[in-house]
């Protein structure tokens, strides 16, 4: 079982239920009925959310266990949301398919993000978002959250 399978395999929320502050805040970019592809989207919080707002959601994730939950609360929600099963590594989305592709701290090592973002971008429709919020370096001073490791924390040089 991998990491995150484990991680989303209690009957709890990791993250818990509801969307992203961050992204609420965003959500307001939107175009109605928007197209929004959310990669590394877990539980699927923030996919279920926006669904509720009307936009047609794709959760993708490389856990299927936080994939079957986050499929489950959209039902509970009474929205739907696609899933795919995959990892960023090696998946391409489809080409100009999506109003806006959503990364909420969606942590790739340096090596692998300037591939996996290009892949993200080339999804998006002429005048998409690409909407992402992650740690910083300086968060490696704090005990909270986010990863321990330089390698996988975000600057807005390093984007």
């Amino acid at each position: 079982m991998s990491f995150w399978d484990q991680q989303f395999s209690l009957p709890a929320f990791k993250y818990g239920q509801q969307p992203n502050r961050f992204l609420c805040e965003q959500a307001a970019r939107l175009k109605p009925r928007s197209r929004v592809l959310l990669p590394g989207d877990g539980e699927g919080r923030n996919s279920v959310w926006l669904a509720g707002q009307g936009h047609h959601c794709t959760a993708m994730d490389s856990s299927r266990v936080g994939l079957d939950k986050a499929v489950s609360l959209a039902a509970q929600r009474g929205v739907s949301i696609s899933a795919i099963h995959a990892d960023l590594a090696d998946w391409t989305p489809e080409p100009a398919r999506y109003d806006a592709v959503v990364l909420t701290y969606v942590h790739l090592p340096q090596a692998l993000r300037p591939l996996a973002h290009q892949r993200l971008m080339a999804s998006l429709r002429p005048g998409g978002w690409f909407i992402l919020e992650a740690f910083h370096p300086l968060q490696l001073g704090y005990h909270s959250g986010g990863p321990k490791s330089q390698d996988m924390l975000y600057s807005a040089d390093l984007i």
